[in-house]
């Protein structure tokens, strides 16, 4: 004889309970996805908003600004994620064997790590403009975008860093640094007002 895996329902009587407990199930896992999903939209729309506002001034600098972002994921960010990824191995191992010591080092490790191979990156996109000539595209665009490029090494450095903290799960604890303590008035808002 066959067993069902699943217990068949018996009328309405488990249904509503059921459908309670999904949604109970639903609301604590949103709770916790919710800010997930809100971070990585936000971390997309990072590359992505300046060609919303570029797009409405002329094709020369969307083209440009799209040639221009396109190249940094390639050249640049891409890499960093890429080597802060291999972080999250090792520190999930050390957090796992219970040594601390070590998570920290590998962090401040990767920080440095990524800083040096930022370097390299700056200066190649700070020739970007000569290497997109020398490779045949349109010498408008490929000015255009080399100064693009060149705006962007800025953002570089703090992306190693955030890659490097990202990749231990240590953005909660990054973000306490930004909690600010104002007194106003009479101290009516204190630790985590503006937070």
């Amino acid at each position: 004889m066959e067993v069902p895996l699943l217990p068949e329902a018996n009328g309405s009587r488990e249904s509503p309970a059921r459908y309670r407990r999904f949604l109970s199930e639903a609301k604590k896992v949103s709770h916790i996805a919710l800010p997930m999903v809100v971070v990585n939209i936000s971390e997309y729309f990072l590359s992505i908003s300046p060609l919303f506002m570029i797009g409405h001034l002329n094709h020369l600098d969307l083209s440009s600004v799209s040639l221009g972002v396109s190249i940094a994921n390639v050249t640049g960010y891409s890499i960093i994620f890429g080597m802060a990824s291999a972080l999250e191995t090792l520190c999930a191992r050390a957090h796992g064997t219970g040594e601390y010591e070590k998570v920290g080092t590998y962090t401040l490790n990767s920080i440095v790590c990524l800083f040096m191979v930022s370097i390299p990156i700056s200066i190649l996109w700070i020739y970007m403009e000569r290497i997109l000539i020398f490779i045949g595209q349109d010498v408008l665009i490929s000015v255009e975008a080399g100064k693009y490029t060149t705006w962007l090494i800025p953002s570089l450095f703090p992306y190693a860093i955030y890659q490097s903290l990202y990749g231990n799960h240590f953005v909660i604890p990054f973000a306490d640094l930004l909690d600010v303590n104002i007194p106003v008035g009479d101290g009516e808002f204190g630790r985590g007002a503006f937070y």
